[in-house]
């Protein structure tokens, strides 16, 4: 019971979160209840918020952890660093899975923070002594690190139980894995088929549709909805990709941040 009541609160945390990205890359009320509304009509998130499973926790975690990414391309103060770090990693504790979501977001963490640096040095100083200064004189990557890997460290018990830590890495890092699509472009072509397929059954065809075209349009008006449509991409080629298999669960991340678009789309 414990369990299914904090997938429900989650579940609402979700939907919420929906509501704070889309709020904050737009400034539009209308289009954030649009989004929220998205999100909360998703059958597959419905459904897995009333099981005590944690597909829904890591869920509520990845989201947030989103709105606090763009909190640190908008504003980049160290507390955005630090939200980041620590729900992100809140994210990984909690499946492992979502790490795929957050490559392309951390290099794109990585080109804003270097720019701000360049964009901030004073005239007649060197490009890479401006660079280097960021890396090494600027506490917010420091902040972001110790947040990320102190509390998945703290989480996974890896100074008490490094053997078993051990073991746990290496069920995601050279396990047997599952396979039943070939690694060559058509096994690709097929599972990126499935996948799409997988995402219309977690939400229904009008839904997927509304959502595409809204964030193609949106992209085209607003630059800064790549900000959620990049995790999205980064999730299906370094999470899905390489296991090359999906459930329609495993589409949750795509759906929720597919959600955004849709609300600016309807909205208007």
């Amino acid at each position: 019971r414990l369990s299914r009541l904090l997938a429900a609160a989650m579940g609402a945390g979700v939907v919420a979160a929906v509501y704070a990205m889309t709020r904050r890359l737009y400034a539009d009320r209308r289009a954030a209840f649009f989004a929220a509304l998205a999100a909360a009509v998703v059958h597959e998130l419905v459904l897995f918020s009333h099981w005590g499973n944690v597909d829904v926790p890591y869920l509520f975690w990845f989201a947030w952890s989103i709105v606090a990414f763009i909190d640190v391309v908008d504003r980049g103060r160290v507390r955005d660093y630090a939200a980041f770090g620590l729900l992100s990693s809140a994210a990984l504790s909690t499946k492992e899975s979502i790490v795929g979501a957050y490559v392309l977001v951390g290099v794109a963490i990585l080109v804003v923070h270097a720019r701000r640096a360049l964009a901030a040095r004073p005239p007649g100083q060197a490009a890479t002594y401006a660079l280097e200064r960021s890396l090494t004189a600027d506490p917010r990557l420091t902040v972001l690190l110790l947040c990320l890997f102190g509390l998945y460290g703290i989480v996974n018990n890896v100074v008490f139980n490094w053997a078993g830590f051990q073991a746990h890495v290496g069920h995601w890092i050279g396990g047997t894995g599952i396979d039943p699509w070939n690694d060559r472009f058509t096994g690709h072509a097929a599972l990126l088929a499935t996948f799409a397929a997988r995402l219309r059954d977690a939400a229904g065809w009008p839904w997927l549709a509304a959502a595409g075209v809204g964030a193609a349009w949106a992209t085209w008006r607003d630059r800064r909805t790549a900000w959620v449509l990049l995790p999205a991409v980064s999730y299906y080629l370094f999470t899905i990709a390489p296991i090359r298999y999906t459930y329609t669960r495993f589409t949750l991340p795509v759906a929720i941040l597919l959600a955004v678009p849709g609300g600016w789309l309807a909205a208007r």
